[in-house]
């Protein structure tokens, strides 16, 4: 049964939607099963992204009402498109993770921000270390000098009071 205008107008709002997030990687996808698809999909859910297949003129008019501009080759091929509205690395950690194990999948490039980037900053992006990871360091470079100030401070009052407790034996006897 063919898609109604009102449908088609909905996917269409939805992939707009989906450009407009932080990241949208851009992969081929021919010769991946249903089952890998599965998969992936689900990776992908766990890091809150999405994943679907899309119509490569709808992704273009999209591009175009955003100003992005893609290299054209990548619109002559089957894509779908793994994206999330509020983290620029998550996608691409996921997509690249399934590629190294699957190799049906091929990653075209994606648009970070709003730029389109190539394969390789995509495998860059996901080599980067995880939010978390990013803050965790960062409360241990600043916490790290403070806790040898407070070693440094309490290593003098140790010392002040072993002093006063070995006189305090040496008084005793």
């Amino acid at each position: 049964m063919p898609k109604t205008r009102t449908q088609k107008e909905q996917e269409f709002a939805d992939l707009k939607s989906m450009v407009n997030g932080k990241a949208v990687v851009l992969t081929e996808y021919t010769g991946l099963t249903v089952k890998d698809m599965g998969d992936l999909r689900g990776k992908l859910r766990e890091s809150g992204s999405s994943y679907r297949v899309v119509k490569t003129s709808l992704l273009a008019k999209a591009l175009a009402e955003k100003n992005i501009e893609i290299p054209a080759e990548i619109l002559t091929v089957q894509l779908a498109v793994a994206s999330n509205l509020d983290d620029e690395v998550e996608p691409n950690r996921a997509v690249v993770d399934f590629a190294k194990t699957n190799e049906a999948i091929n990653i075209k490039g994606a648009v970070i921000n709003g730029e389109f980037v190539d394969e390789s900053q995509v495998k860059a992006l996901a080599s980067l270390p995880s939010r978390d990871e990013l803050l965790a360091k960062v409360v241990g470079s600043v916490s790290a000098p403070l806790s040898g100030m407070v070693n440094v401070l309490s290593g003098n009052l140790r010392g002040l009071v072993n002093v006063l407790k070995q006189y305090a034996l040496e008084k005793s006897e």
